[in-house]
């Protein structure tokens, strides 16, 4: 009579160690993918902005330094006394303050739309 007993039990254990899958596993699956795809792309953008800061920065300098050790370049900035502006200069600066407002709006839209 044992042997019989332990070979239900024995059953019964085969029979409920198949592992049981959630109704949505191919759902969570593919968002848990999604997730890591949006992850990676996000860091791979925050890894081309830091080297494009970088690059700029080391463009900048060395054409800083270029132009002062190998040029006679010179840098002479205006007297406050001789400081003019005419139209041309007023019109330029009122078209530049337009121009980054906009810029500025603009980023701020993008990055709500794309957070």
């Amino acid at each position: 009579m044992r042997p019989a007993r332990d070979n239900g039990l024995k059953k019964a254990l085969k029979m409920s160690e198949k592992p049981v899958l959630s109704s949505n596993f191919t759902f969570k699956t593919m968002m848990k993918l999604e997730e890591e795809i949006l992850l990676e792309r996000k860091k791979r953008e925050q890894q081309m902005f830091l080297l494009t800061i970088a690059f700029f920065s080391i463009l900048t300098i060395g054409s800083i330094v270029w132009l002062t050790f190998y040029t006679n370049f010179h840098l002479s900035f205006p007297s406050v006394n001789k400081l003019s502006l005419n139209r041309e200069d007023i019109l330029f600066i009122s078209i530049l303050i337009i121009l980054l407002t906009f810029d500025y709006i603009m980023r701020i839209l993008y990055q709500k739309k794309h957070s």
